[in-house]
């Protein structure tokens, strides 16, 4: 079990202290702080926000005929739109290649309404596809189905998804918002490691070494990102290393060894520019508007499939080691284990010690991630347990000792009631 340590500053509950169990109107408020002027509330009451949170968790609750499946809700707001394009594109006289949604609108609207969400979680089983919401004459309604293309930063729908039975997920664009697991929210914590910081600078180095720049040195940093989330999402647990060199060191014994997979910081390339792809795929600048877009919705694709694929990797038992050009050599790889490791846990993005971290109450599991970590200074390297939380273990060149940073502890949601703002209650 992880432990958490007590620090009232941080709003992290100790271990050993009960947590206060908040049901789904409780988030109305987080999601207020989080997202103050997203188009998708605009007009949108506290009420109805706590309604659309309490029907998809309860109907995360219920299967069909015995089966049941995750929950996925595309909440529009007052945008019916059918198909939202990504910022800066054009219109397409052709098949729409490239967008960030597109509807499939039904002809009625039909009611919000539990029965309704897990019917529908029938047809949306995949990953890409929701149930859309929306408001209209101030009630909710299901507005059709729709489907998550390239989609990022400034997303114009809010995701609310229960992906397993008591869990719930509000997400925007790539950005988990709030992870509210077993009555309690989830503090991903990775914002610290990812936006700013030695981690964020260690992929940004390895990036532009690559010959990434701007935008493509951000989507290389997603798209570990992307792969961290890969490896929590099947509940096993896991190890990932992203190596700093193109040639990570990966012991022979007990492992699967790779000879080729696409990297996927080339396909980067080509999506934003670098030396294998000229110019980036950027569909509006160009005359052969359709066939770029073509050429851009394949790239995004094959992205997508390995960074699934190896997150898929990372369920089996050992670890996962990709390199700096963030391609897979090697799964299942049995790790050794030191025993003169010193790691410090940190709460800050550049990796202050902060306390220390005591890897006896761990599993091999921590002490392996650890032992790689020290070993090779500059790898950074992502361990996650059977329950959900991830830590990121990181040895700076010319430190001396690794630092942790940890996501996904559960804290006490502090609800403030901020001038002529009124909170949900039920």
């Amino acid at each position: 079990m992880e432990a958490a340590f007590d620090t009232e500053s941080s709003g992290v509950a100790s271990a050993n202290s009960p947590q206060p169990c908040l049901f789904p109107p409780a988030l109305a408020p987080l999601i207020r702080e989080r997202l103050p002027d997203h188009p998708a509330l605009v007009r949108v009451s506290d009420d109805t926000l706590a309604e659309l949170l309490t029907t998809v968790f309860f109907a995360g609750l219920t299967d069909e005929e015995g089966e049941r499946f995750p929950i996925r809700v595309a909440f529009v707001g007052t945008n019916f739109e059918d198909v939202i394009l990504p910022a800066g594109d054009l219109p397409s006289s052709g098949p729409m290649l490239i967008y960030r949604w597109s509807a499939l609108g039904f002809t009625a609207p039909r009611p919000f309404a539990l029965e309704e969400l897990v019917k529908l979680a029938v047809v949306s089983r995949s990953e890409r596809v929701y149930t859309k919401v929306g408001l209209r004459r101030g009630r909710l309604e299901i507005l059709g189905l729709t489907r998550e293309g390239n989609n990022g930063e400034g997303d114009p729908y809010l995701k609310v998804l229960a992906p397993r039975t008591g869990d719930m997920s509000i997400r925007c664009g790539r950005e988990h918002l709030i992870d509210y697991e077993r009555g309690a929210v989830v503090n991903t914590g990775d914002n610290v490691v990812f936006k700013r910081g030695a981690v964020r600078r260690t992929f940004e180095e390895a990036a532009t070494a690559l010959g990434l720049h701007g935008r493509g040195v951000d989507a290389y940093v997603d798209a570990v990102r992307a792969l961290v989330r890969e490896m929590t999402e099947h509940s096993r647990g896991g190890i990932l290393v992203i190596g700093n060199e193109n040639g990570p060191s990966v012991p022979e014994w007990g492992s699967y060894s790779t000879r080729y997979d696409t990297p996927i910081a080339e396909l980067l390339k080509h999506l934003n520019g670098g030396p294998s792809g000229d110019k980036p795929l950027h569909p509006g600048s160009w005359p052969t508007h359709d066939l770029r877009k073509m050429l851009r919705t394949a790239f995004e694709v094959e992205t997508e499939r390995c960074i699934v694929d190896y997150g898929a990797c990372t369920a089996m038992d050992g670890a996962t080691i990709l390199d700096r050009n963030l391609r897979l050599r090697a799964f299942g790889v049995v790790l050794p284990v030191a025993h003169d490791i010193v790691v410090w846990e940190t709460d800050d993005a550049e990796g202050t010690p902060a306390r220390p971290f005591d890897l006896t109450t761990r599993g091999a599991r921590h002490q392996a991630a650890a032992t790689y970590a020290g070993q090779l200074p500059g790898s950074v390297v992502f361990v996650a347990s059977k329950d959900g939380p991830v830590s990121c273990m990181f040895r700076k060149p010319g430190a001396h000792d690794v630092v942790l940073w940890r996501f996904g502890l559960a804290t006490a949601l502090r609800t403030r009631n901020k001038p002529g703002t009124s909170h949900a209650r039920r």
